[in-house]
């Protein structure tokens, strides 16, 4: 039987204010007295060659692992392994009932860890431990929903983010100065008292900390939003609907051209006066009541943003800019080449998406040229460096010997070196290098 972790519990469940994956990890670290980035080593295990290894899951922020993917998925039931929580527990810290509810997307998830100073105060004042919220790990929420105050992501003192995988005694302590996270230096305005733009995310926390996110449905916005034109339509009253939102907007969302993220879900179930929780759980009909703290108008955070028509004299310069990366010899990619033009990729696929496809084309077979170069120049280098070692040693070449040699004077990267290294130069005793 695999050893196991000393118990901790979760802190907010059933509650808007539950606790986050990240939060829980860190101070089930410091209970069994080992560090974060020992945690992660100790619950996915020693075999780097499985799906799940602990460097990549080391390679991102700790806040990271409450986005829904597959990779946190798989280290959720590592954990639950080794812990004395179950893996239907732990997944009411996370958002991975969102997963395939909506589509993913980076911007709506944050980096670091967040906090409201006035939250950690209050708990230690009320003999309570601090702890990350996983509602704070959403970019949406830039003012605390109980003290009206703007959400910190910087220590006041020293001015450093808190991402880290390092040991921590507390989650209200900062890792660099050593300075509390409870006290704010600076001044800052709160809120408004009515406004409470992020009521709808609030309800979201609260479903998935109950364990009611199971209920979510896989395109669920969708079809909710299908289901929403298609009644409409038959009742000939689609026009009412487009007076809500845009027609444009919805009928992307339900041919699925657009994809729908977890911001413009909120958009649509805002703009059509429906439930958020209802639209991802594919209920058109709206059978939750909407909460009373909602704006009376559309948040900043939710307004799309202007569309904006091309000129002739631009589509004409971008096509002769496109056409100009086809026939360079360096074969740019096509980020570079929009930015090059001062335009966004997006742009260049809708206006030119043949010419899109030249250039990514282009620039594939200069990689693989480029690369194909740099792979000969390694294996020459390698096969001389073989040939003068039994004139320079007495012993047989080793791999990391050569390696050692030629690292800090070849050139080439460390990948690439240990890669042809070891398709030239086979282990020891294993017979002669490779022609």
């Amino acid at each position: 039987m695999r050893p196991r972790l000393l118990p901790a519990e979760p802190i907010g469940l059933d509650t808007p204010w539950v606790e986050s994956l990240p939060s829980f990890l860190a101070r089930l670290a410091y209970k069994n007295s080992i560090s974060l980035f020992q945690l992660v080593g100790f619950a996915v295990g020693s075999n780097e060659s499985s799906e799940l290894s602990a460097n990549v899951v080391l390679s991102a922020p700790p806040v990271r692992l409450v986005r829904p993917n597959q990779l946190n998925k798989s280290f959720l039931k590592a954990v639950a392994n080794r812990s004395h929580q179950t893996a239907d527990v732990l997944r009411r810290l996370t958002f991975l009932d969102l997963d395939g509810v909506v589509a993913r997307s980076p911007e709506c998830f944050s980096n670091d860890w967040r906090w409201c100073s006035h939250c950690f105060a209050d708990a230690l004042k009320d003999g309570r431990k601090p702890y990350q919220q996983l509602l704070w790990t959403l970019e949406a929420i830039e003012h605390c929903p109980i003290h009206k105050t703007p959400i910190a992501d910087r220590c006041d003192s020293c001015g450093k983010t808190q991402k880290t995988w390092a040991y921590r005694k507390d989650l209200y302590t900062c890792v660099h100065c050593g300075d509390s996270l409870a006290r704010r230096h600076r001044s800052t305005s709160p809120s408004p008292s009515w406004m409470d733009s992020n009521a709808d995310l609030q309800h979201l926390v609260l479903t998935i900390s109950t364990g009611e996110g199971s209920a979510f449905k896989v395109n669920g916005a969708r079809s909710s939003l299908q289901e929403i034109f298609s009644r409409n339509w038959d009742g000939l009253s689609e026009l009412a609907v487009y007076k809500l939102i845009n027609q444009h907007e919805l009928l992307a969302y339900v041919d699925g051209s657009r994809k729908i993220t977890l911001t413009k879900a909120r958009r649509a179930a805002f703009l059509l006066g429906i439930n958020l929780v209802d639209l991802l759980c594919g209920n058109a009909n709206g059978t939750r009541p909407l909460c009373a703290d909602w704006l009376l108008e559309l948040p900043k955070n939710l307004a799309p943003v202007p569309h904006r028509r091309w000129s002739r004299t631009r589509i004409s310069s971008t096509k002769s800019g496109l056409t100009v990366a086809l026939c360079d010899p360096a074969g740019p990619s096509l980020r570079s080449t929009a930015e090059s033009l001062q335009v966004s990729v997006g742009g260049l696929w809708h206006h030119h998406p043949e010419l899109c496809e030249q250039v990514i084309q282009h620039h594939k077979e200069k990689v693989v040229a480029r690369e194909r170069l740099l792979t000969e120049k390694a294996d020459g280098i390698i096969r001389k460096e073989i040939a003068d070692w039994s004139f320079l040693y007495p012993d047989k070449p080793t791999r990391t010997g050569v390696f050692k040699k030629l690292y800090s004077k070849s050139g080439i990267g460390k990948r690439l070196l240990k890669r042809r290294i070891a398709v030239l130069l086979p282990k020891s005793g294993s017979g002669s290098p490779t022609p």
